[in-house]
């Protein structure tokens, strides 16, 4: 591994972002496990399911800690994603979803290295807005509904925060409407099931 001057414009933006930012945003990385993030990022590959795993070799020649190997890991998926990640027509909900299981450290080195502006402004609207999305229903709604333990909650609730994401519906009134006739379908078609069994 060697460190080009890609890596110093890097550790430089990574510098003035800690130095310039009021609030970490959750960032309790050590700052030397930042820079291995920067280091190591142009080597991941950028397959979902490398058949030679770098990070498994980097890990066993120098014993890297679990927190690094995490780091790399969530680097080498979001790195896999970049297509569908700066894809014009990605829904927010897509986006989203490949988001919300990184930490703050990767989507931070992430908005550092890759330079593409449409990425640029769906991490800013990830962090300022879209992970904050959630429906206003809870399972004490869905229960008041009419639906019995299960699954369904967990579905219903995903649903709703996609259409939400989208565009699809509003929050209030709409996500109502749209709980009430998941539900009537799903259950038409546990009777339906229930006949036919």
């Amino acid at each position: 591994l060697r460190a080009g001057p890609a890596f110093a414009r890097h550790s430089a933006a990574l510098r003035a972002h800690i130095a310039g930012s009021a609030q970490t945003n959750g960032l309790d990385e050590p700052l030397e496990r930042l820079y291995w993030g920067l280091l190591i990022y142009d080597l991941l590959p950028t397959s979902e399911r490398p058949s030679m795993s770098i990070e498994k070799a980097l890990t066993a020649r120098l014993k890297l800690r679990g927190e690094t190997q995490k780091l790399m890991a969530q680097l080498q998926q979001v790195k896999a994603r970049l297509a569908q990640l700066t894809a014009p027509h990605t829904r927010p909900s897509t986006i989203v979803s490949a988001l919300d299981r990184m930490q703050p450290s990767t989507l931070l080195l992430l908005s550092l290295l890759e330079e593409n502006e449409l990425l640029q402004e769906r991490l800013h609207d990830y962090l300022q807005t879209w992970q904050h999305v959630h429906p206003s229903l809870d399972g004490n709604d869905l229960r008041r509904m009419g639906l019995g333990p299960g699954p369904l909650y967990g579905k219903i609730l995903h649903s709703l925060r996609v259409a939400l994401l989208d565009g699809e519906i509003e929050a209030g009134p709409e996500e109502q409407l749209l709980a009430q006739a998941i539900i009537h379908d799903e259950l038409q078609a546990q009777e339906t099931q229930e006949r036919t069994s």
